[in-house]
């Protein structure tokens, strides 16, 4: 069996400053869907995603059809 993902949509938002654990990041806010297909199970979520040039991938947010927080993820610390 496969899986299949399909990411469209992909905008920059808008550019702003988020704080996490780990610290504050001045970051750009990118939204996309996501479509993931295993046989005929298909699931839709909208994704958004705060990145920093500096830290990569700063805090991601996922959401159902309706518009739902589903699970989140974030950076909580940096190791030098």
């Amino acid at each position: 069996m496969s899986i299949t993902i399909a990411i469209t949509n992909r905008m920059v938002e808008k550019r702003e400053t988020i704080t996490t654990p780990a610290g504050t990041f001045d970051c750009y806010n990118i939204t996309y869907d996501v479509q993931t297909g295993m046989g005929f199970v298909k699931t839709n979520t909208k994704t958004a995603e705060w990145y920093s040039k500096k830290a990569g991938s700063v805090r991601t947010e996922t959401f159902d059809k309706k518009g739902k927080l589903m699970g989140y993820s974030q950076i909580t610390s940096i190791k030098k």
